[in-house]
């Protein structure tokens, strides 16, 4: 067997028990929090996510962009792997740039 025969298994159930593992804890904080068992100071830090809706918006740009380069390489299969992942990272570049301004103007208009 090769290396990647070997490595994409492993790193696929990892993934998977990665992914579980934030789940039922993200679900045990949040049964903490609703019965009252942690004090002020920690609710913070468990609901930090929750206060920033903007943070899915966000990521959603961010994915849309590397979906774009993606699409674009698809449509161009002569362009090289190189100039996908420099698209790629352009493109992502850009939707935290558009994001950051995005969220300034909410920042501003909440204040």
């Amino acid at each position: 067997m090769h290396g990647a025969e070997v490595l994409v298994p492993i790193s696929f159930f990892l993934g998977i028990a990665l992914i579980v593992k934030i789940v039922t804890d993200n679900r045990t904080r949040q049964k903490l929090i609703d019965k009252g068992m942690v004090d002020d100071k920690v609710k913070y830090l468990f609901r930090r996510g929750l206060d920033n809706p903007l943070s899915s918006l966000k990521w959603g740009m961010v994915m849309l962009g590397i979906g774009v380069a993606l699409a674009v390489a698809e449509l161009f299969p002569y362009i090289s792997e190189s100039t996908v992942m420099g698209l790629m990272f352009l493109l992502a570049g850009i939707a935290f740039v558009v994001y950051f301004f995005i969220a300034r103007k909410q920042s501003d208009k909440t204040e």
